[in-house]
């Protein structure tokens, strides 16, 4: 059996732009869909969106009050590798300190969830999300069990339509 080493995938749109510098970072990410309200199953927040390049990391929005309606949150948003990355209310547009989480007045459920059930949501109730790499860094070969099929991986989703180039490191 041969042995494999690791092989590093750096991309390089040719011509320049924003993965000249390694592997993309700025632009291949996608954003999980953030958990559920506190008494329904939909989710608290609908969309977050970013306004600053984003990185692999683990997002906490925490409530810190309610109104009598649930149609006002106070919260805070705290990042693993960012921090404590600022304060908002629901009912005006929220972008963080980081520019990493941009919220709309729009895009919060917990409304429509408190008409439904009428519980409100208790301070200290957590929303979490994720930023996940839309590509690998480190390509590692899968085992071959069966020589007589061909296994794909992909390396990158969401790159531009242009052309580039691939430098290839074997470790």
């Amino acid at each position: 059996m041969v042995q494999r080493s690791p092989m590093h995938f750096v991309l390089f749109p040719d011509g320049g732009g924003a993965l000249r510098c390694g592997p993309p970072r700025r632009v291949l990410y996608f954003i999980t869909r953030p958990t559920d309200t506190f008494n329904v199953d939909w989710p608290a927040v609908n969309s977050v969106s970013a306004e600053k390049p984003l990185m692999v990391e683990d997002w906490t929005l925490r409530v810190l009050e309610t109104n009598a309606d649930d149609s006002r949150w106070r919260f805070e948003v705290v990042g693993s590798q960012t921090g404590k990355d600022g304060e908002g209310v629901s009912t005006e547009r929220f972008v963080s300190r980081s520019g990493r989480v941009v919220i709309e007045p729009t895009d919060y459920g917990v409304k429509r969830a408190f008409d439904l059930r009428h519980i409100l949501t208790p301070a200290g109730f957590e929303v979490k999300w994720r930023v996940e790499p839309m590509f690998r860094d480190v390509y590692r070969a899968p085992r071959v069990a069966d020589p007589s099929r061909e296994e794909s991986v992909i390396l990158a989703l969401g790159l531009a339509n242009l052309e580039a180039s691939a430098l290839v490191e074997v470790h």
